[in-house]
This record gives structure tokens, C-alpha cells and sequence, in this order.
């Protein structure tokens, strides 16, 4: 039988690259429901610097729902998202979002990102470093397709929201009846 290969050439690893690579941050498991689509409040837990695909610069952004925002979100505590976000001509618009959603700026992006060894990204600008920074983002269920049959979450379009300065950030707004109104 033929042994299964990883890679060829530049891009082949090897074992003792695999067994001597820095490991990543645990992740802590979520067991509980997807939220419904909507409009959440999230901290960030990592952004790391790579490269899509198509082999355009992108960032990973990893963040976890704070469900401590509404009553209604207590149960979605501790959801992870992940995006996926090309930085290019034709993603410009989302990049410029989510930089107004975390208050950074174009100039902190492109000039002023400080990266580890690993790529994730350490300092960004002004904002500094981006883990622990909370901002909205809203949520779409993804369609089944017959590759992921269950429906996922993503980021919707232009899902990144910043925060405004009258708005609670102690986590009590919303209507007496729970529902979703996010002060912005």
C-alpha cells in the first residue's frame, strides 16, 4: 500500500517540523447552541497574518461571544468565529469595517502591524495589541452545501460594526423583553 504524502517540495514538511513546531494557544471547547443571525458582541482573541487560497494577503481573526452583552446571548457565551479576511482592492470596504470596528485606521494596518515569529499579529497601531479588544459583528447562518452539511456561521458582509460612544458597554442594553437592539 502507498504511504500518504503531505506536500511536495518547498511546501513538504517533515516530521521533526511538525514535532518540534511552537504549539498553538489551547482553545477552549463550546458545546453549546449556534446563536441565531444577528448582531453580537465579541472579543478577540487572536488576529494572525497569512495568506488565502488565492494566495492574497488576508488576516485570521479568531473571537469569542461575550453573552454577557444581552440576557438574551447568555446562552451563546463562549462562541468562536472565525474569519477569514483578504486584505485586497476588492475586500477593501469589509477591511475598512472591521478596522472602524476595532478603532484602528488604514495607516495603523498598513504601516504600523507588528507580527511574532508566528505571524499573529502583536501590535496594531494606536489600538495596540488586538486580543481582549471587544467589538459587534453580525452573524448569518451559512447554507448546508453537500460538502458541510451542517450550517455554519459567518461574518456577514459588512458585519462589522464599531461601537459608538453612547453605547453600553456594560453589557444592560436591550428591551425589557430580551430582544435584540443593539445601541448603534
Amino acid at each position: 500500500m502507498p504511504k500518504a504524502t503531505w506536500g511536495s517540495g518547498d511546501k513538504a514538511l517533515s516530521a521533526a517540523d511538525i514535532d518540534g513546531a511552537e504549539r498553538e494557544a489551547p482553545r477552549t471547547r463550546y458545546s453549546g447552541p449556534q446563536p441565531r443571525s444577528g448582531t453580537y458582541r465579541f472579543v478577540i482573541k487572536s488576529m494572525k497574518q497569512g495568506v488565502s487560497s488565492n494566495n492574497n494577503p488576508m488576516i485570521t481573526i479568531t473571537s469569542i461571544l461575550d453573552g454577557s452583552w444581552m440576557p438574551n446571548h447568555k446562552e451563546y457565551d463562549g462562541f468562536p468565529l472565525w474569519d477569514r479576511l483578504p486584505v485586497m482592492d476588492s475586500t477593501k470596504g469589509r477591511v475598512a469595517n472591521f478596522l472602524d470596528a476595532i478603532g484602528a485606521t488604514g495607516e495603523d494596518l498598513m504601516r504600523k502591524t507588528i507580527v511574532d515569529e508566528n505571524g499573529y499579529i502583536t501590535k496594531l497601531g494606536d489600538v495596540g495589541d488586538p486580543a481582549g479588544i471587544m467589538c459587534y459583528i453580525t452573524i448569518k447562518r451559512d447554507k448546508p452545501t453537500k460538502q458541510y452539511p451542517e450550517p455554519g456561521m459567518s461574518v456577514d458582509f459588512n458585519g462589522y460594526i464599531p461601537l459608538e460612544d453612547d453605547a453600553d458597554a456594560d453589557g444592560a442594553a436591550g428591551t425589557a423583553d430580551g430582544e435584540d437592539e443593539p445601541p448603534f
